[in-house]
């Protein structure tokens, strides 16, 4: 466990237990990156490049610019700070083309916006390090430059700003790279639009200022329902073999155009093991706890997976009932409508699995690292029984 030094009485107490504290290390980082930190090999000037590359100040300061280390791409945009892999990026396309119906897992850290800049650092680091295979994000400070012009700047050296321009790539050279030797077998590809998301950041999504991502399959014959929502976070569920249903199966893009999943050569097998990811959550946790990160609460509609600042969401998209009139009123063509235009990120009140998909359950148990049980109300809710 990593643990913070204690209050001494003298110097040499404070220098061991200082010596102590900086010989231990999180679960999973980098072989190599590890052996040369127990060799003393990491002098100042020799600082490695993602120390560099995940400077949230950095980042932040010029959103044009996207950093490649390796085969991981980092940068800012829309809101948030993301790094991520060939595959994640592909994930994301792939998951926009299905309207998000597809398995949207995802871990949160709650931190407080103060300590965001940190707690990205340190999460980037540990997630390059542990080599995740997909992606995550932070969001990005709406009052950014008022925060950091009250703290002190850290000035890169030159040699430092030397590696950040030989890590430089063009946003858009990234991402036709990333698809070109992908099998892109439908018209529907064009289809892919950017979504824009508002950098503010609101009370509602507090609790999940940083996301890491569970990349799940999406296995289309295994979905047979669709729950469709209305007011107090109540449901209806639809079968989508249900031809006079409005969510047949036919209507759903991802059957009419054929599992984008596939087009962007996303299989079963690139699942990472969910043990892998319950240690990573556990160092993680360590990591924020001991450089002081304070949480910023679980957020509503979350499970808390057994320490300070991880939880669980399942967000795939759900459709409102509501929704249809919003969407008429809005359309030129008042005529009718595609029922892919009712689906919706999940409200808070809707839940952990708005979807209901059959296997966020079993993810959750196996990524949680406490022995709370899922339906332990007792302790839930603090009953003196």
């Amino acid at each position: 466990m990593l643990q913070s030094s204690a209050n001494t009485t003298t110097d040499d107490q404070h220098n061991d237990q200082q010596q102590d504290k900086d010989s231990e290390e999180p679960f999973f980082i980098d072989d190599q990156y590890s052996q040369a930190l127990k060799n003393g090999q990491e002098e100042e000037e020799d600082k490695p490049e993602h120390l560099i590359v995940f400077n949230y100040d950095k980042l932040l300061s010029d959103t044009s610019k996207m950093y490649q280390l390796k085969n991981y791409y980092v940068g800012a945009s829309n809101g948030f700070i993301r790094l991520y892999t060939a595959e994640g990026h592909r994930y994301w396309l792939a998951q926009a083309m299905c309207q998000h119906r597809a398995p949207d897992m995802k871990v949160h850290f709650s931190v407080h916006l103060d300590d965001l800049p940190k707690a990205f650092e340190l999460l980037a680091q540990h997630f390059y390090l542990s080599r995740c295979k997909f992606g995550m994000k932070a969001y990005m400070l709406k009052d950014w430059a008022h925060r950091r012009a009250q703290q002190q700047d850290d000035v890169l050296s030159v040699e430092e700003e030397d590696i950040l321009t030989d890590l430089s790539v063009e946003k858009n050279s990234v991402e036709s790279s990333i698809l070109l030797n992908v099998n892109q077998n439908s018209d529907s590809t064009s289809d892919i639009s950017n979504i824009s998301i508002d950098s503010g950041w609101p009370e509602h999504m507090q609790g999940r200022e940083i996301t890491v991502y569970i990349y799940r399959y999406y296995d289309l014959e295994k979905y047979k329902t669709i729950r469709e929502y209305g007011e107090g976070g109540l449901y209806k569920e639809f079968s989508i073999d249900d031809t006079l249903c409005r969510y047949r199966r036919r209507d759903l893009s991802e059957y009419r155009h054929g599992n984008p999943f596939e087009m962007f050569d996303l299989q079963k097998k690139h699942e990472e093991q969910l043990v892998f990811y319950r240690k990573w959550i556990q160092a993680a946790e360590e990591i924020l706890e001991y450089h002081n990160i304070r949480n910023n609460g679980c957020a509503f509609g979350d499970l808390n997976l057994g320490g300070k600042y991880a939880s669980f969401r399942n967000e795939t998209f759900v459709p409102l009932r509501s929704r249809e009139k919003e969407v008429l009123e809005n359309q030129k063509d008042k005529q009718s409508f595609s029922v892919d235009d009712l689906f919706v990120y999940p409200l808070n009140e809707n839940g952990w699995n708005a979807s209901g998909h059959p296997d966020a359950n079993l993810i959750y148990e196996a990524l949680r690292f406490n022995q709370v049980k899922l339906y332990d109300y007792v302790k839930w809710f603090n009953l003196d029984l």
